[in-house]
């Protein structure tokens, strides 16, 4: 039932941003950018989301082996392609762990092991995107000061709750004594503010998820060559992705910006919209792109930017990791089947 009001949910947000979109194009300037518009460039920009899948890929192996035993390639690619089919069907890009969790359980890696992969994956994402963002932030500066002043707090607002949530974070991996004495003046206040009911209910279950967070994470921090070339890796990752708008400004024939400045405007644009709770951040990713790459793309050239943009970050991957989450479902039902036939 929660899967089917997923899908309607996102149906519906699909359908009202696309009625939006196309309510608001020139549909007839549409179809000449269409025509006109680099083919070769829009084909890095699909390879620039295959080269983010495949480094998604690499990592998973990396750790994986690192806690358990060597993996394949084309397993950790199931495993990502079955995360990113369910993370974009869900808000927060919630249902994307527990899905790959119940994979690996499925390939016989123990619950605890496939937990401490995908904590120490989730961790050093949010310690490089954070930092990345925050120093193209620093040398874009006055880009970012003269041209965004319309987008200012919705980008500010995004980049308070990422770093935010990596201070948490590393409070847990280096204090977290002190996190855990944090949490419990937090749950008192608002057990006095009549919000929690059975503090000490509440209390031992918090306590036992940052424990369990801590000893997982432990397991990243302690392979210290591990750790730097996961960080390395993740920065080509998200070069990748954020480098998609680039080769689609380069697809219409614009060439006022450079390389830096669209990755950038790109990684404000993703801090801003990745804790915006729709599945797949539809709508949010929608006016967060018009509000902030509007000035990348010159006035007519927007919509069509958009539509490429998120034909192929998102509508591209949903449906790609929709055919692979696909194709390992019925692989094995057949497997089972036969299995159950003494086949």
């Amino acid at each position: 039932m929660k899967k089917i009001i997923n899908y309607l949910v996102l149906a519906v947000l699909l359908v009202g941003t696309l009625y939006l979109f196309f309510s608001k194009s020139d549909i007839g300037n549409l179809k000449t950018l269409i025509v006109n518009s680099n083919k070769l460039y829009i084909l890095v920009g699909v390879l620039a989301m295959g080269m983010y899948w495949l480094m998604e890929s690499v990592m998973l192996s990396m750790l994986i082996e690192n806690v358990h035993r060597k993996i394949s390639l084309w397993k950790t690619f199931k495993l990502t392609m079955i995360g990113q089919y369910y993370s974009h069907l869900t808000p927060f890009s919630s249902g994307g762990q527990p899905a790959q969790l119940y994979e690996m359980s499925k390939d016989e890696i123990p619950v605890g092991k496939a937990t401490a992969v995908l904590v120490n994956k989730f961790f050093l994402f949010q310690i490089t995107v954070t930092i990345y963002a925050l120093v193209l932030a620093l040398f874009r500066l006055p880009l970012f000061i003269q041209k965004l002043s319309g987008a200012f707090y919705f980008i500010f607002t995004g980049l308070t709750f990422n770093i935010v949530g990596l201070a948490v974070l590393l409070i847990i991996a280096i204090k977290p004594r002190k996190f855990e004495h944090i949490i419990k003046k937090v749950i008192d206040l608002l057990k006095n503010l009549k919000i929690v009911k059975n503090r000490d209910k509440v209390v031992k279950s918090v306590m036992s998820h940052i424990k369990d967070y801590e000893k997982n994470l432990k397991v990243a921090l302690e392979n210290k060559e591990l750790f730097i070339k996961l960080i390395f890796l993740t920065m080509i990752q998200l070069t990748a992705y954020f480098s998609i708008t680039y080769f689609i400004y380069k697809s219409l024939g614009l060439s006022e910006m450079n390389f830096f400045d669209i990755l950038a405007l790109q990684s404000f644009l993703y801090m801003a919209i990745c804790f915006i709770p729709t599945p797949g951040t539809v709508g949010a990713a929608e006016a967060g792109f018009s509000s902030i790459l509007s000035i990348v793309f010159a006035h007519g050239f927007l919509s069509y930017g958009l539509l490429l943009w998120r034909g192929i970050s998102f509508y591209f991957s949903f449906l790609i990791s929709g055919m692979v989450t696909l194709f390992v479902y019925v692989k094995s039902k057949y497997s089972k089947k036969y299995e159950y036939a003494g086949l």
